[in-house]
């Protein structure tokens, strides 16, 4: 046996050493024994174990001695493959003679890993030598049973026990306990974190729910369920967001969610809505609630003291022209055109805002006391702008009647007028007012206006002017081809003169008149005339009205000054004639008489018997009527209707209006303000409607030539700067 042969050789080395020879002979290389010049193989371990690694690229490291326990040198090779390297690859060991090399284990792989180590020698009893090398990387290093991802697995995190798939997950604690891979801050997993964790949502987070899929930054949101679907953060029963509830939910007092402007106490708009929630839509309007307001930049300018709308710079869309007879406390006064290539309607301003002006031709013209725009006065098939200025020259008064296109330019003014009419002396007042019919329908507007000729009477009657249409030049009164005055002294209708309208049905336009003074039953009962429209021309030359034109509504009590105002409104109940207005001074009522055929030659009605009257207060003093706009949207013309009260007062009714009505059972009403003069809003209205915003509706024209708001900006109030309101169609 090998061990007996070890043996052998090493006892004459002790009994040598014991007889105290220090020399030993060498054995010889020629020996032919075998035995005695072998090396002989002797390792500590023939299976090395590196247990179990935690992970890939872990490494563990073992030692192995090798001895050299022959006579001969020992030629050792070591052989190993990955994932398992050793120190040593080729060596020499003497006899007696021993080495420790290491051996590496690094794994690259999950799982169990083996392989042989072959140390191959010169031993010749055994030359290959095969040692097991055996290691492992934990597959489930955390013993929860589930193999991690990375041996195949589906533990996401495999040093946790409390981590594997199927495991309870609790949520915002950014632990995936389940594996699921799903983000820990999104628990509804609708793609947004929770608000908590991130707020914001342009990051991915901002969810106000995360229970719920359904909610998330930008979802949809559906008001009034009490959810707040799309993690806006307001009030799910405030849609508007103008910080009130909902009333119609119970939620709130607001009455209409669907306008951040109507809440209680808004400001009340002229939109044909409830915006301060307290009565009823469109009641008491404040002027400041106008989309557009244009005032004076000082005070006695009475700014809006006339008005006109009309496309002025041949753009096709309407133009505004303001009269401001005072102009800065110059009697000259003035005419201002905001115009649409302009930029009209711009935002509310001064003055500054139009787009040109021009004043009058004297120091004393007083010009814009009256404002119209006629389609074509003389035939030139362009339109008119109608000039008024009552103060010329001691009070003789003028009209002037301009071509627009000279004024579409910024370069027109006066000197441009194609038609003048003067006042014959003094005390005329010609361009007090005016206004148009087509009375011999031959396409072309006829002027009317009004005068006072109390220095050739000594009255103070009202006289009425009528100029055809395809005049031109300088005509002085006395030219004008007729002329009527009121019976008595004392009317006032001159104020509030209004357009023609055919009343009854016949192709021919009618112009209408009152006559508070006059004695049809009783003393200053008052009289309701109309003139109505023929192929053949008037020529009246200083007749009663009542001569010529016919009475249509009276009074019947002395004093009932019936026809304070009176005039003529477009169709407003859809039946294709015109309307008759007048105001009943002792009852306070405003009557409507709707135009018939039988109104023609049917003799005068009782005032008392109008179709509708309006009942208001006795002490109201009426300033003008004009079928303006269509506030109700019902394809009607709608009655806007003008009176002095603390600040002024516009009420509007329905154009078909019937019946016995109270004041308040108004369709809407626009009231001045504090700053408004005490009377002066609601004293003049264009005649003509106007679509400002060129969108297709009809807008609202307002003025106040006694605005006394700071206008030059020192603090302190400027008395009769005077303004002018828009209410546009685009606020309705």
């Amino acid at each position: 046996m090998r061990s007996l042969r070890v043996l052998a050789l090493a006892l004459p080395c002790l009994a040598m050493a014991a007889c105290g020879d220090k020399d030993v002979t060498p054995i010889p290389t020629d020996d032919t024994d075998d035995d005695q010049l072998l090396p002989n193989l002797v390792i500590s371990a023939r299976a090395l174990d590196f247990g179990v690694l935690e992970d890939v690229g872990d490494s563990a490291q073992t030692q192995i001695v090798v001895e050299n326990t022959g006579v001969g040198d020992l030629n050792l090779t070591v052989t190993l493959s990955a994932p398992f390297s050793a120190t040593q690859s080729n060596v020499v060991l003497t006899p007696q003679s021993s080495l420790q090399f290491t051996v590496y284990y690094t794994p690259t792989e999950y799982g169990e890993a083996a392989t042989t180590m072959v140390l191959g020698s010169n031993d010749p009893d055994e030359p290959e030598i095969a040692v097991t090398l055996t290691g492992a990387v934990a597959t489930d290093a955390d013993g929860d049973g589930f193999l991690r991802i990375e041996a195949g697995g589906d533990d996401c995190d495999d040093d946790n026990a409390d981590i594997y798939p199927g495991a309870v997950d609790e949520y915002y604690d950014n632990i995936d306990a389940n594996c699921d891979g799903l983000s820990d801050w999104d628990q509804d997993q609708d793609g947004w974190i929770a608000k908590a964790k991130e707020s914001n949502p342009d990051k991915g987070g901002g969810d106000c729910n995360d229970l719920n899929a359904d909610i998330y930054p930008g979802g949809p949101d559906v008001w009034y369920d009490g959810v707040d679907g799309d993690c806006a953060g307001d009030n799910d029963y405030d849609q508007d967001g103008d910080t009130y509830g909902s009333k119609a939910y119970g939620k709130g007092s607001d009455c209409d969610d669907s306008d951040a402007d109507a809440y209680p106490d808004a400001l009340e708009r002229l939109n044909g809505k409830l915006d301060n929630c307290n009565g009823a839509a469109d009641q008491d309007v404040a002027t400041s609630s106008a989309t557009t307001r244009y005032n004076a930049k000082s005070s006695a300018t009475f700014f809006g003291y006339s008005a006109t709308v009309g496309d002025i710079d041949g753009d096709g869309k309407d133009d505004l022209a303001v009269g401001a007879r005072g102009n800065a406390g110059s009697a000259a006064g003035a005419v201002y055109l905001f115009m649409s290539k302009d930029g009209l309607p711009a935002d509310g301003s001064t003055v500054d805002k139009a787009s040109d002006s021009f004043v009058g031709l004297t120091s004393t013209e007083g010009l814009g006391t009256a404002l119209h725009y006629f389609d074509d006065f003389e035939g030139d098939g362009v339109a008119d702008l109608v000039v008024g200025g009552y103060y010329g020259s001691s009070y003789f008064g003028g009209l002037y009647l301009i071509d627009v296109d000279r004024l579409a330019g910024k370069t027109g003014g006066l000197g441009d007028a194609h038609t003048t009419v003067k006042g014959s002396s003094s005390g005329y007042y010609v361009g007090r007012s005016v206004s148009r019919a087509d009375l011999n329908a031959d396409g072309l507007d006829d002027l009317l206006f009004d005068y006072s000729a109390t220095s050739s009477t000594g009255s103070n009657k009202s006289y009425i002017g009528l100029l055809y249409g395809g005049n031109s030049g300088t005509i002085p009164l006395v030219a004008v081809e007729a002329r009527w005055t009121t019976e008595s002294n004392g009317t006032a209708a001159y104020e509030a003169l209004s357009d023609g309208a055919d009343l009854d049905g016949d192709g021919y336009e009618d112009w209408v008149f009152g006559d508070i003074n006059a004695d049809k039953t009783a003393t200053n009962d008052g009289e309701v005339y109309v003139l109505w429209g023929q192929a053949s021309e008037y020529s009246a030359v200083a007749s009663t009205f009542k001569s010529t034109a016919e009475s249509v509504v009276s009074g019947e009590a002395s004093s009932d000054y019936v026809g304070t105002i009176a005039g003529a409104l477009p169709d407003t109940d859809g039946d294709g004639k015109g309307e008759l207005f007048f105001w009943h001074g002792a009852d306070g009522d405003l009557g409507i008489v709707r135009g018939s055929a039988a109104m023609k030659g049917g003799g005068a009605i009782l005032a008392s018997e109008a179709d509708t009257l309006i009942d208001f207060s006795t002490s109201a003093k009426p300033t003008v009527a004009r079928a303006t706009a269509d506030l109700d949207s019902d394809g009607l013309l709608d009655i806007f209707f003008g009176v002095e009260s603390s600040g002024g007062r516009v009420y509007v009714f329905p154009g078909d209006i019937s019946g016995a009505i109270e004041d308040d059972d108004v369709l809407a009403s626009v009231k001045g303000s504090s700053t408004d003069g005490s009377v002066y809003f609601s004293h003049a209205m264009p005649h003509r409607q106007a679509d400002l915003d060129d969108d297709g509706v009809l807008d609202v024209v307002l003025t106040d030539y006694g605005y006394n708001g700071d206008v030059d900006g020192n603090g302190s109030a400027d008395t009769n700067a005077g303004a002018v309101y828009m209410f546009l169609s685009s606020d309705r």
